[in-house]
């Protein structure tokens, strides 16, 4: 599973290395709290955001590789994603499992 560190910048997330035409504002910084997480959609894809720290989020697809279940109603523990059905642990990080 592949994981996306993303950078605030202003008022919203940057990830440098896409180039600006793919990027889509989800959602404002000010609206997800340290530990609180967010869903979003696009297209027919759900990415899930984790805000771990004051400048520190991670974005990855919701659906769990292992049975699909959505990520966003998992458990988080520092950077350690957990998902519900099965206990499949990620990295939020790295997207390791």
């Amino acid at each position: 599973m592949k994981s996306k560190k993303v950078i605030p910048n202003s008022d919203s997330l940057v990830d440098e290395s896409i180039p600006e035409a793919k990027w889509q504002q989800a959602v404002a910084l000010s609206e997800i709290a340290i530990g609180d997480r967010y869903l979003f959609r696009e297209g027919k894809r759900r990415i899930a955001l984790f805000r771990v720290a004051r400048d520190e989020f991670y974005a990855i697809d919701d659906a769990c590789p292992h049975e699909g279940y959505p990520l966003i109603k998992g458990s988080v523990d520092g950077k350690t994603l957990t998902c519900q059905w099965h206990n499949f642990k990620f990295e939020l990080s790295s997207g390791n499992a």
